[in-house]
């Protein structure tokens, strides 16, 4: 009977470890996948969308615009939608209105075309660096 014993928690050990990893992991990724928003209610369809990637949709936003030449960025999402701040470092000749139009609405216009919800608020805020500052890339 011991030998059985022992052969059950041989075989139970790597088992309970494998387990262990896969929560351990389970947890982890979910870090990233914050963000929950219910698309249709019809289908039942719940989708999951992580904050890094919005981030980087709005870093890609940002590198069309020329006279853009960083962005820092954070989203979060509130009951009308979502709440967008952009700290843009921009280059010094350019029209601080004109590229704030020109971003606002490509902002708009992506994160609605790919997430499905609208932008409540969006909140910029401008840097004038120095000429010799490198362009994004």
């Amino acid at each position: 009977k011991r030998m059985w014993l022992w052969a059950i928690g041989v075989l139970c050990l790597p088992l309970s470890l494998l387990l262990f990893r896969s929560s351990v992991h389970l947890s982890q990724s979910s870090k990233h996948f914050g963000i929950s928003a219910q698309l249709d209610d019809t289908a039942g369809v719940q989708v999951s969308v992580s904050m890094d990637s919005l981030k980087s949709l709005l870093a890609h936003v940002a590198r069309q615009e020329p006279l853009i030449r960083g962005c820092r960025s954070s989203i979060r999402l509130v009951a009308d939608g979502w709440e967008v701040t952009c700290a843009l470092a921009v280059a010094p000749e350019s029209s601080i209105p004109e590229v704030s139009r020109g971003f606002e609405r490509d902002v708009f216009a992506s994160l609605e075309h790919h997430t499905g919800m609208r932008v409540a608020r969006l909140n910029l805020q401008f840097d004038l660096p120095s000429a010799s500052a490198p362009r994004l890339k």
